[in-house]
């Protein structure tokens, strides 16, 4: 695992702290239509959760279901980045 080390924080011209969640995240209404959430989640690295995912994502795209799908947390592995995209 990546080893991180905090240098120092980001602040404005007063000296405040600057936090970009409170700057730009703008929570949109809930779309009372959508009706099924999936949600795979787990704690250990290399379990599966991803290929899971993928694999649930393209079955329901193969049966003409509307889907969208992310994943939550960073990766640098070209691997999960191209996991979601269709076959060629």
């Amino acid at each position: 695992p990546t080893q991180v080390t905090l240098l120092g924080y980001l602040r404005d011209p007063e000296g405040q702290r600057i936090n970009l969640k409170q700057q730009f995240f703008q929570p949109q209404p809930c779309d009372p239509t959508i009706k099924n959430v999936v949600l795979i989640v787990g704690i250990g690295m290399n379990s599966g959760k991803t290929t899971a995912a993928a694999k649930l994502t393209k079955a329901l795209l193969r049966r003409e279901k509307r889907v969208a799908a992310c994943k939550l947390t960073g990766s640098v592995s070209q691997r999960d980045l191209q996991e979601f995209l269709p076959p060629i």
